[in-house]
């Protein structure tokens, strides 16, 4: 599958991550966790703040705070 093949498959509830390349090239298809563009287990692994990012999407949004 060429890269913009695999692109072409996704839909919005699939998962973002990359996997492999060249011509084993694919995303990963999972369903997506909302507010994320990965599935759980790869929201874990690309997301290493202190927080929880799976529990972080489903919180309400927050406004950023300015870094001075």
């Amino acid at each position: 599958m060429s890269t913009l093949d695999a692109i072409l498959s996704l839909e919005d509830h699939h998962c973002r991550f990359p996997i492999g390349e060249g011509e084993d090239f694919h995303f990963c298809g999972m369903k997506r966790t909302q507010g994320l563009p990965y599935c759980e287990p790869h929201a874990r692994k690309c997301f290493t703040r202190d927080i929880d990012p799976v529990k972080e999407a489903d919180a309400p949004a927050r406004e950023l705070e300015a870094v001075e």
